[in-house]
């Protein structure tokens, strides 16, 4: 018998989890076994075999590369398929995205049911500690850590806790203290019309639960609902699914594909037990377990096996391959962090000069970034080109971050953080003390930062909301130089505000970027700097060409932005992971957590596998993920180094090796 077409390339076990009907179901996807490809299988049998409208479907992820990447293989799968004469429905573009930014689409959509204006901003880790240090700085003899405190914030969101919620149940010490830095925090966003990442699922799982209308309204728009990497999704994020999928009526279409053993993501409040709460809170879910693996060799598989089984509270998987044994795992004891870095450098050089394998396949993951040191020191040392992920990224660098302000701070009048950032860049004469006077003159006058501007510059008149009183009790304190320095600034803001929303929905944000960076003198500046600023310059360039090529999903339209603010929204959500310079040949440092979603053929990983004491715990069978675990069949797949403890390879493919934690001497 001919098997269907969308399954003639699955093993059996995938076979089952593609063509599961209707129905809560959970796909426990061992490392390498081919889950991006059961994902977006599915969503095809959802659409060819089971007569879903594709704009019915809800498939979120983790990173916007990973969404990406699934929706250009469904739509591969589906472009063959003449569905056009079945209706709109099923030519519209299905919702595929990170939980972060369905969640973002929601909330924009939405804004009238949450307390914040529809052009709200997402803040940056910078701007959160630039809050909490403002808030911490007015506490005496506080001793408390920003870094901590922003830690528990986000953990008391993850449990979906507002800032008042949090307080009233608040009963430790620690949360005691915390609960009026965190009501402090929240004031300040909501303030600046802000939000940060937290907030985007926060907000979300608020309106779902005190709106049951527009709950209504999404289940209908979204009833097939498919969840990729569930291990890690948090608190929060497991309740927007479980109101999602939950509906009252017998139609629960969930599809959740997820593995204890890849959990990884603790420390950011991922929750691998919410696995075992779905078989809880859907008792009737079907589970499908795929242990086949693609990319590994079986040594690699035997070494992964025998570390997992000592894990606690896991769904028994036993991974195995077809491909060939491969060679025996070597284990390589250093005698420091430095000699093992200088072994991996030599290996790496070896394999380079021997030409066994280029720059791009070979990957270093460690635990953390203070491993990092010593692996850079070698590989200069031996001048092997590499480059550091996770460290300084593109949209983390001062003069990124400041183009991006001005945009903000024009598309946001609330946003007081960007302004502060750009009002005197380049100077102008507007110190942090008028700064810190025109925030008072927000506050008293009752006015967003931008209209206070705006009437410190022009007077009340200037502002049709601006109370008489206000101005009477307390007029503007600007004279002489500082005024004059304030009303150039605000002759320039307003003219890039009339520009932005006369052209509005035509503007093309490249464009209107470069006007702004050139008419604020921003980049003179950085010309007149000469050739220390010229690497800042391309910078600049490279980001209005990316605002310049940046196409929304074509259904953005629901948003009513323009292409400025879906720029700015776009740019706010992409993460770490999804920023990757593969333009130039390098070898890849980068930590175990932003291996997810890669795939290397060489992998050293120093500092140990498993650093603490006691048994086992480390995930297994593969940590890199994507692209070659869907060649499924294909004898020629290339079989890289995928555990944890760190794999090395000798001659030919796959070969391994893994460097403990040096011993102290």
């Amino acid at each position: 018998m001919t098997p269907h077409p969308l399954l003639a390339k699955l093993n059996t076990t995938q076979q089952e989890a593609v063509s599961l009907p209707i129905g809560p179901a959970q796909i426990m996807a061992g490392p390498g076994s081919g889950k991006t490809r059961v994902l977006t299988h599915r969503i095809a049998w959802l659409v060819r075999e089971l007569d879903v409208a594709r704009n019915r479907i809800l498939a979120v992820t983790f990173t916007n590369k990973a969404a990406g990447e699934m929706r250009q293989r469904a739509l591969e799968l589906l472009e063959s398929l003449d569905q056009d004469e079945r209706g709109f429905g099923w030519r519209r573009p299905m919702a595929i995205g990170t939980f972060h930014s369905i969640c973002a689409r929601i909330l924009r959509v939405e804004y009238e049911h949450t307390p914040y204006e529809r052009n709200w901003i997402i803040v940056d880790a910078d701007d959160q500690k630039s809050v909490i240090k403002e808030i911490l700085a007015s506490r005496p003899a506080s001793d408390n850590n920003q870094f901590a405190v922003l830690a528990d914030i986000s953990r008391a969101k993850d449990r979906g806790l507002t800032a008042s919620e949090f307080a009233a149940q608040a009963s430790s010490v620690l949360d005691i203290r915390l609960a009026p830095i965190y009501a402090d925090y929240e004031k300040a966003l909501r303030t600046n019309n802000a939000l940060d990442f937290d907030d985007l699922l926060l907000h979300a799982l608020r309106l779902f639960r005190s709106n049951q209308d527009v709950l209504d309204r999404y289940r209908a728009r979204w009833p097939h609902v498919l969840v990729d990497e569930f291990q890690d999704t948090n608190g929060t994020q497991y309740e927007l699914v479980k109101l999602l999928a939950a509906h009252p009526d017998s139609l629960q279409s969930l599809f959740v594909v997820g593995d204890e053993d890849q959990s990884i993501y603790a420390f950011r409040g991922a929750n691998r037990r919410n696995l075992a709460r779905l078989r809880r809170d859907f008792p009737a879910i079907r589970t499908v377990v795929l242990e086949e693996n693609y990319r590994s060799t079986q040594q690699i598989l035997d070494v992964a096996n025998s570390l997992i089984r000592h894990n606690r509270g896991r769904t028994h998987k036993e991974l195995f391959t077809g491909n060939p044994d491969g060679q025996q795992v070597v284990l390589v004891d250093a005698a420091g962090g430095d000699s093992e870095a200088d072994w991996i450098a030599r290996s790496a050089a070896s394999l380079l000069r021997e030409g066994t394998f280029g720059h791009e396949d070979i990957a270093v993951m460690y635990r953390m970034h203070a491993l990092s040191r010593a692996l850079e020191e070698a590989f200069l040392n031996h001048r092997i080109a590499y480059r550091l992920i996770g460290a300084m990224r593109f949209y983390d660098r001062a003069e990124i971050k400041d183009a991006l302000a001005f945009l903000r701070f024009l598309v946001n009048p609330l946003d007081a953080l960007s302004l502060a950032r750009i009002i005197n860049k380049p100077a102008r004469g507007i110190g942090a003390k008028t700064l810190a006077r025109l925030i008072e003159c927000r506050d008293r006058w009752g006015l967003s930062v931008s209209d206070a501007l705006t009437v410190a510059c022009r007077g009340p008149e200037a502002v049709a909301h601006m109370a008489r009183d206000a101005w009477e009790r307390h007029p503007s304190p600007f004279t002489g130089r500082a005024l004059r320095s304030l009303q150039a600034f605000e002759s320039l803001a307003a003219e890039w505000r009339e520009r932005l929303y006369t052209e509005d929905l035509t503007i093309d944000a490249g464009l209107f970027l470069a006007d702004v960076l050139e008419s604020s003198g921003y980049r003179a500046r950085l010309i007149a700097s000469g050739e220390q600023d010229e690497h800042r310059l391309e910078n600049l360039d490279e980001l209005v060409g990316l605002a310049s090529e940046f196409e929304p999903e074509s259904d953005a339209e629901e948003l009513a932005l323009n292409p400025v603010e879906l720029f700015l929204e776009h740019v706010s959500l992409i993460s770490a992971a999804d920023e990757r310079d593969d333009d130039e040949p390098k070898i890849t440092l980068m930590t175990l957590h932003n291996a997810k979603g890669l795939e290397y053929p060489v992998v050293y990983t120093p500092g140990g596998g498993c650093p603490e004491p006691g048994p086992p715990v480390c995930g297994g069978g593969g940590r890199g993920r994507g692209g070659a675990e869907d060649h499924a069949h294909d004898p020629a797949q290339r079989q890289g180094a995928r555990i944890p403890g760190g794999l090395h390879p000798g001659r030919g493919r796959g070969p391994v090796a893994s460097l403990p934690r040096p011993r102290h001497r």
